[in-house]
């Protein structure tokens, strides 16, 4: 059963039919030109906070880590509690800033301060989640060769410690 002339001409195989839409209802192309246009304005307001919210910041005296800190991790490993330990500075800024903690681990590591992390990222957007003097540590970990174990050894519900010592600030902070 065909569908009557106008409705969308569904039910038929001639384009004539197509021609027969209202014209109170908008074709896909004005939707399509409409989307894009509205892409297109969300899309330069993001590029505006982008580039404009970090000056938000820009003269906030936040706390800044200074010198070193040791790094040290340890779990459990056939029954011998095993652990691996490294100096770091905060410099970091992405995984590609990793290095070994130690030659016998399969552990990369890389500090930063207000350099990495999601909350730093959505910081960037909105600015009022990182207050006026509070800085973004990261400690980050990765594997040094992604084929091999974590951490070889450990038991199924094993637990891993993460340590960090002697993180000092450029002023008193509270934690």
């Amino acid at each position: 059963m065909a569908l009557p002339r106008g409705v969308l001409g569904l039910g038929t195989n001639r384009f004539s039919d197509l021609h027969s839409i209202p014209a109170a209802f908008p074709t896909i192309g004005d939707n399509m030109a409409r989307f894009s246009r509205l892409l297109a304005c969300v899309w330069a307001v993001a590029v505006c906070f982008a580039f404009l919210a970090p000056f938000a910041r820009a003269g906030v005296a936040a706390p800044m880590p200074v010198g070193t800190s040791q790094v040290t991790l340890s779990y459990v490993q056939d029954g011998k509690e095993v652990e691996y330990s490294g100096l770091r500075n905060f410099t970091g800024t992405s995984p590609s800033a990793a290095t070994e903690l130690a030659p016998a681990s399969n552990v990369k590591v890389f500090q930063s301060a207000n350099g990495f992390g999601r909350r730093l990222g959505v910081a960037n957007m909105f600015p009022m989640v990182l207050g006026d003097h509070e800085t973004l540590m990261s400690h980050n970990f990765f594997k040094k060769v992604n084929a091999e174990e974590y951490f070889p050894g450990i038991a199924a519900d094993g637990v891993v410690t993460i340590r960090v010592d002697g993180i000092m600030f450029d002023e008193p902070v509270l934690v």
